[in-house]
């Protein structure tokens, strides 16, 4: 499951940039892709520590300590969220200058034209980075939980299903530009982090219901055996009275 996801869920993206994003120009279409390889710099390091928290919480259930799962994942979705946090802020208050010295480093002219868009562009991709974080980290603790089927089906369904026809249908017919085109985005990643913790509470729900049914069948054993052993006590001390009687 983890790897149909990541190869159709980056499929749906590859789409979103090449005819979505493409279809607003080959200035929108260059400054789209000089902002996602900005994001990298968000994207990356998030997802390591987010992988690094799966692991913390693969290893608290395999050890028994159910307990400390949900302090790993606690740390891990702050850490995340506090780096996307700070690095999304950059993107908003220094978007031209960090544009620039990404097309510097390149090799690329700085153009005017691909400066206005992609200031607009990487401004606006502030907008999902705590989405990101959220959806990242809880991505990764189910997956290390062993529920892997169902978030899988539902992130391709969000991609498949909404993301890319919606945002290729308002940009090929009711002429959205650029900022329609990333609210898009930020919109899906929203709508993924809300369903990867509606995900998270079911999964937290169900594993609290399972411990008080344990915990229900526990007591009713226990008592069973209890009232099994006080009558037969009681046969064998009449019997033993009976005994010395005779």
């Amino acid at each position: 499951p983890n790897g149909i996801n990541w190869t159709f869920e980056f499929l749906a993206f590859l789409l979103f940039q090449n005819l979505v994003v493409g279809m607003l120009g080959t200035t929108a279409l260059a400054a789209f892709g000089v902002v996602i390889a900005l994001n990298s710099a968000s994207f990356m390091p998030a997802f390591g520590i987010s992988s690094a928290g799966a692991i913390l919480v693969g290893q608290a259930i395999g050890a028994g300590r159910k307990d400390e799962v949900p302090r790993a994942f606690r740390i891990t979705l702050g850490t995340v969220m506090s780096w996307q946090g700070a690095v999304g802020l950059g993107y908003l208050l220094l978007p031209e200058l960090l544009l620039r010295l990404m097309l510097e480093s390149s090799g690329e002219a700085a153009d005017q034209a691909l400066l206005e868009v992609g200031v607009r562009m990487l401004q606006l991709s502030c907008a999902w980075q705590l989405f990101d974080a959220s959806a990242m980290s809880l991505s990764e603790a189910l997956r290390a939980t062993g529920d892997t089927q169902f978030p899988m089906w539902a992130r391709l369904a969000l991609a498949w299903g909404l993301f890319f026809p919606g945002s290729y249908l308002c940009v090929r017919f009711l002429g959205f530009g650029e900022v329609g085109t990333l609210l898009w985005l930020a919109a899906y990643r929203a709508l993924l982090s809300l369903r990867e913790r509606c995900l998270a509470q079911d999964r937290a729900h169900r594993e609290r219901a399972a411990a008080r049914a344990l915990s229900v069948r526990g007591r009713q054993t226990s008592k069973s055996v209890e009232l099994g052993i006080r009558p037969n006590a009681r046969l064998r001390s009449r019997a033993a009275g009976a005994g010395r009687r005779s």
